[in-house]
């Protein structure tokens, strides 16, 4: 994926738990760094993650993501 031609929330599981980035059009979601903790281990569902998400960035289109 090159660039996101919109504002959106990624969501994926790292060995330390649950991380969301904020991506703005035109932005990598490649660049390193910028993963901020969801708070939830990386035991919970992706279901649990997104949804957790969804709550935090209201109106925000909201992904999983798997480089």
């Amino acid at each position: 994926m090159s660039a996101v031609t919109a504002t959106c929330v990624l969501v994926r599981c790292s060995p330390e738990g649950w991380t969301v980035r904020v991506v703005e059009p035109g932005a990598s979601p490649d660049r390193p760094g910028g993963w901020l903790p969801l708070g939830l281990d990386a035991s919970s569902s992706p279901c649990e993650a997104l949804e957790r998400a969804r709550a935090l960035f209201p109106g925000r289109l909201v992904a999983l993501y798997s480089p």
